[in-house]
């Protein structure tokens, strides 16, 4: 079974690009991810909807709240469970985003939602803060006006103790918190939550400098991570975070994931660091006997067994 839980998809003319890349991925599933529209407050939800209605068996739905919408939140969720979404994204998370709307992952309007969500048997997929070098001065993206990453972290760990009974996949491998020990003190203190590998090609570089420490984790927790790729489809209206990417990219950053952690090949850094990618050759981990699990058979045994909403 391989499954890529993290695809973005926006627009219903997308469907014959999205069909040509499951293919040629040799994908059994994607997770389709609607999320919030930052430009007026609703959501792709409909466009994720029509293909899990084209095709149920290879797609599975993940929903996003619509803050322009007349229904509470917590109706929204009941929305979406008859949408036949199986979870719901949150990019709420994300600096640029909580900023905009003033309010974090925590704040008490999404209380009745979630507990509805929990009761609902669906499960969130939640993306929280963005790389740590996003904060560095050098670096620039978010050095005034933000709150600090250990504060995103603190806010992920409040949001897992309030929801105990909501089943939660951090995106990002939650940008690996605070390190390998914290990452780990957090899994141990959480079970109800769980990680995915998505995009990728950030992290290679703090995992190879740990490279052992990192490697014990994924298998301490090797039940608990998802693989995906970020990939997007989207037509030419949407632009941004959300732009669509080119096929071969997203092809790319399945095979550069898969060799990153299912082998030992070395390979160059991919991420845009101030350090030059030449400067240092990274080393695949080699977690080769838990392809099968961590590619895509957690994927189906967490959330798609009992999740059928067709």
């Amino acid at each position: 079974m391989r499954i890529d839980s993290h695809v973005h998809y926006t627009s219903c003319r997308c469907f014959p690009e999205l069909e040509e890349y499951r293919r040629r991925a040799d994908l059994d599933k994607v997770f389709l991810l609607s999320t919030t529209r930052p430009d007026d407050g609703l959501s792709f939800n409909g466009a994720v909807h029509d293909a899990i209605v084209r095709d149920g068996e290879h797609y599975v739905g993940l929903g996003a709240f619509e803050y322009a919408s007349s229904l509470s939140l917590e109706d929204q969720v009941l929305k979406m469970r008859d949408m036949g979404f199986v979870g719901i994204k949150m990019l709420e998370g994300k600096p640029t985003f909580h900023k905009e709307l003033g309010r974090s992952i925590c704040d008490p309007c999404y209380r009745k939602a979630l507990d509805r969500a929990a009761k609902e048997g669906m499960f969130m997929l939640v993306h929280i803060a963005d790389p740590p070098v996003f904060w560095d001065r050098e670096y620039g993206q978010y050095v005034d006006g933000y709150d600090s990453f250990e504060s995103y972290i603190g806010q992920m760990e409040d949001f897992l103790s309030m929801y105990s009974g909501l089943k939660c996949i951090f995106a990002h491998l939650a940008f690996l918190a605070r390190g390998v020990e914290d990452l780990g003190r957090i899994m141990e203190s959480h079970g109800n939550l769980l990680l995915d590998t998505t995009p990728g090609r950030w992290f290679y570089r703090p995992i190879t400098e740990q490279r052992e420490a990192y490697s014990a984790f994924f298998r301490r927790f090797h039940d608990r991570i998802l693989t995906g790729t970020d990939a997007a489809f989207a037509d030419s209206s949407t632009s941004g975070l959300l732009a669509a990417k080119p096929i071969e990219e997203s092809l790319d950053i399945v095979h550069t994931v898969d060799r990153f952690l299912f082998s030992e090949e070395p390979f160059h850094d991919t991420f845009p660091y101030r350090v030059p990618v030449e400067s240092l050759t990274l080393r695949g981990l080699g977690l080769s006997d838990l392809e099968k699990e961590i590619g895509g058979d957690n994927a189906e045994r967490l959330i798609c067994k009992g999740c059928d909403r067709r």
